[in-house]
């Protein structure tokens, strides 16, 4: 938040002209810098030797506070204030572009002069955590993505002219809930824009029961809602969310608050959130948590909970940080317990039993690896006799196979003992192909033609992943098998 003058004051590195391709590279186009939330760029001109020379270069004054980051493209500067209005400046001059005016809401103090009861007095900034607009704008393929009110705004960026804007409802489930005037939903969150989508929190800021928070993504082109994310859910007698008609249900009990701002891994199309507390408590399964969501279809890939219960506030309000050294990937946020939480993010952990990882390490949890409690050596099982694997034959349905596997792999995959013929999930294929790639030369492993309804997701996954394991372990023995028959014969 600036000083009382209202200002803002951009620093300028010894007033160097650059050249186009030059202050391309030192644009700053979102939030933290890039989806990662980086917060840096190593091609900056400003390093330790020359900080302590910068002066300033420009000023341009506003109406209001301006607690939003500025974005920089291109030559230009895009920012929003309190008082309503989001600008385009020009970054070598400081003169004005643009400006455009978002819509007025009550619910939001202070309220500017050009709105509906304001100014407001100055005493009431005490009791605010934000005007209209403190959400720090996205610039990405000449449009310009932000938060103001309980609205996304998606503009221009040439000349500032509206293309579309999306209400973030507290009830979503009303009807004209856009134009609800007591919706005390507001977006302090910073944009995401990735695989033309826009991610983006919502939080009722505890205002009003009768609404609530969540998390959604909207299409870059016409800000329809592409999913909506539900942080407090309604949860049946075993604690799972609860869907009607494949759409999660969410209470309005004035939860369900995100705070925070988006960071995408590009590599794994998931996008991480913070969450906010519910009244100073962290009730299952997602209040306090960092979340990580898949872009695509908005479901949960996993949920990090410190602690089960909470008295103080402990919520997520940082935003994360997706963090690269050398091969790993590192997920970072800081909590309001003033704890900053590191995650291990595995690049393949997709893989299944496919993931190399280092010797004597197993999988525990996502991300996770630890060394297995020492078991004792099972005796080695006497393998089956030629005899009964002549009178097998190989699969037809899912192709060439071990030849004593073949019925037991049809039997599980084949939707046989049910009748249901299903197509795989393509995840499943794709799980199954790796463990075929990094299997020993000279198996071939049955092909996922159908699965039983039940088989689908993780339990499918479950399965296939111990069936590979029975391969290698027949493998195994059938080569011990082959060994002693080629012994008896020299003899």
């Amino acid at each position: 938040m600036l000083p009382s003058n209202r200002r803002v004051v951009i620093i300028l590195a010894f007033g160097v002209l650059l050249r186009a391709s030059a202050a391309a590279a030192l644009d700053w186009p979102m939030y933290g810098r890039d989806l990662k939330h980086s917060f840096t760029n190593a091609g900056s001109l400003i390093n330790a030797g020359n900080v302590a020379l910068l002066l300033p270069a420009w000023d341009f004054p506003t109406s209001d506070t301006v607690s939003a980051s500025p974005t920089v493209v291109d030559g230009r500067v895009y920012v929003g204030a309190w008082d309503g209005f989001f600008y385009a400046l020009d970054s070598a001059s400081g003169s004005l572009v643009w400006s455009f005016q978002v819509d007025c809401d009550s619910n939001i103090t202070p309220i500017p002069p050009q709105c509906p009861g304001g100014p407001t007095p100055p005493q009431d900034r005490v009791e605010t955590d934000g005007g209209l607009i403190t959400s720090s704008a996205a610039v990405v393929k000449g449009k310009v993505y932000f938060g103001a009110g309980k609205t996304v705004y998606c503009l221009n960026a040439a000349d500032g002219s509206l293309v579309w804007k999306k209400v973030i409802c507290g009830n979503p489930e009303a009807p004209n809930c856009e134009s609800d005037p007591n919706d005390p939903n507001q977006i302090f969150s910073s944009p995401a824009v990735f695989k033309n989508r826009v991610f983006v929190g919502a939080s009722t800021d505890g205002r009003a029961i009768g609404y609530r928070g969540g998390i959604v993504a909207l299409d870059t082109r016409t800000g329809k809602q592409r999913w909506r994310f539900e942080v407090d859910p309604v949860l049946d007698a075993n604690g799972k969310p609860v869907r009607v008609h494949g759409k999660v249900l969410g209470q309005n009990r004035s939860c369900g608050n995100v705070w925070s701002s988006g960071a995408v891994d590009e590599k794994k199309h998931l996008v991480y959130f913070g969450t906010a507390d519910c009244g100073a408590d962290a009730p299952p399964p997602y209040h306090e948590a960092v979340l990580a969501l898949r872009t695509g279809s908005g479901r949960v890939r996993w949920a990090y909970r410190p602690r089960q219960g909470d008295v103080c506030d402990f919520d997520f309000g940082a935003s994360a940080n997706v963090i690269d050294l050398g091969a790993n990937r590192w997920l970072g946020v800081g909590g309001k317990d003033g704890t900053y939480y590191v995650r291990r993010v595995c690049r393949r952990l997709h893989r299944l039993d496919c993931l190399r990882r280092p010797a004597g390490l197993r999988r525990h949890g996502p991300g996770r690896l630890r060394r297995p409690a020492v078991r004792p050596e099972r005796p080695a099982r006497h393998p089956r006799p030629a005899a009964d694997h002549a009178r097998l034959r190989p699969d037809r349905t899912h192709g060439r196979v071990g030849a004593e596997r073949a019925p037991r792999l049809r039997g599980v995959l084949g939707g046989e003992r049910r009748g249901v013929r299903r197509r795989a999930h393509p995840a499943v294929t794709a799980r199954l192909r790796c463990c075929e790639r990094h299997a020993a030369p000279g198996v071939h492993h049955a092909g996922v033609g159908q699965l039983e309804r039940g088989d689908r997701g993780r339990h499918a996954v479950r399965r296939l992943r111990e069936l590979v394991r029975r391969e290698r372990r027949r493998r195994a023995r059938l080569a011990v098998a082959v060994a002693g028959e080629r012994g008896a014969v020299s003899r």
